[in-house]
């Protein structure tokens, strides 16, 4: 009789968790988003080619979420370029998908950790078709820092990449305007 009512019970404890767990958003990734969210303190440098000078381990690692699926340049190599960025120059920022089929849009935002209503400027955004294995930004130094220029562009910034409708991080990095 006892195990006519713990049977079900386990069960059904088991499947709420199952479900539960599924809804949200892995530790991991939480951790990964939360890091994500700190000041910037150190950039990877990188030269006009993309190549590595200088590298930040904390800089444009992959999501769990979406480890395997998406790559910010090729694999240690050709990372956001070049870094540091010109207050009148772009960096370049190459992303390539593999087998992402619920990603519908990417988008680019700026760690403004200042603003009182909202930590999270908008800096461009991109559809990916379906089958795109490859796409790219091209953000002026300009628009990263948000100011006319002079000392007040010169600065570390914090720049964070999400699918569409910002649900879930794919990458974060930080680069320096000069």
């Amino acid at each position: 009789m006892r195990t006519k009512i713990i049977l079900p019970a386990l069960f059904l404890c088991i499947f709420g968790a199952l479900i539960l767990t599924g809804c949200s958003k892995s530790d991991d990734q939480k951790k990964f988003e939360n890091e994500a969210f700190k000041p910037p303190n150190k950039y990877t440098e990188t030269l006009q080619d993309g190549s590595i000078k200088n590298e930040d381990p904390d800089d444009w690692r992959i999501s769990p979420r979406y480890s395997g699926l998406i790559t910010i340049g090729e694999p240690l190599t050709e990372l956001p370029h070049p870094n540091p960025v010109l207050f009148n120059s772009r960096l370049t920022i190459d992303i390539y998908l593999r087998s992402i089929e619920t990603l519908s849009a990417i988008e680019i935002y700026l760690l403004d950790l200042e603003s009182s209503s909202n930590p999270l400027r908008p800096l461009d955004q991109r559809t990916v078709s379906s089958g795109q294995s490859q796409t790219t930004f091209t953000l002026s130094g300009e628009l990263i820092s948000g100011s006319t220029g002079g000392s007040d562009a010169d600065d570390l910034y914090r720049i964070l990449i999400y699918d569409d409708g910002r649900r879930n991080l794919i990458t974060y990095g930080d680069v320096k305007v000069e």
